[in-house]
């Protein structure tokens, strides 16, 4: 396997952990400096993700339609593109076909960062 090909699995495997609500290995993949930044605003710690992931919903799938890994200075930055689907928490249903965007710094096999976008603004309750 490839440097990109390994930093891509890892990556991948961050994604899943943080979908099943996994804050073991969520933490055991995450570098004690982990950074992230969404819509909901910029985090300098991995637990406050993980709160806000689980306060928000009930099930989160990302489903991955592409992968691009680029090498950066001290790692790689690999970039999943595709569609969200799942169910908020208390009465406010589930949502198909969000388009997103994350990018994860992935450095010395561990996620250093993550960056995500998505169409949550013009999402339409299922």
């Amino acid at each position: 396997m490839s440097d990109r090909e390994a930093a891509a699995k890892t990556a991948r495997a961050f994604l899943a952990a943080l979908e099943r609500g996994d804050r073991d290995t969520a933490t055991a993949m995450a570098e004690s400096g982990f950074a992230a930044e969404s819509p909901g605003g910029n985090l300098t710690e991995l637990g406050p993700l993980l709160d806000r992931l689980e306060s928000r919903y009930v099930r989160l799938i990302k489903g991955v339609e592409t992968t691009d890994v680029a090498e950066t200075a001290d790692g790689f930055a690999v970039y999943f593109f595709g569609r969200m689907e799942g169910e908020f928490t208390g009465d406010d249903g589930g949502f198909e076909g969000v388009r997103f965007m994350d990018r994860l710094t992935v450095r010395d096999d561990k996620i250093a960062a993550q960056h995500m976008w998505n169409d949550f603004g013009h999402a339409k309750p299922k």
